[in-house]
């Protein structure tokens, strides 16, 4: 799908103690997890300034 579409939805969620995971689309590398590959499952996210 294009941009905008259906397929293109990723989600984030920022835990209580700091940690970051992501899922969804990442063909753009948008997750931030060094792939370009889609998750289904979080992943965790490497971010400046959380631990």
């Amino acid at each position: 799908m294009g941009a905008g579409g259906a397929g293109d939805a990723h989600s984030l969620a920022l835990l209580g103690d700091g940690t970051l995971f992501a899922w969804g689309d990442n063909r753009f590398g948008q997750l931030g997890d060094g792939s370009r590959e889609g998750r289904l499952r979080p992943v965790r996210v490497h971010f400046p300034g959380l631990p």
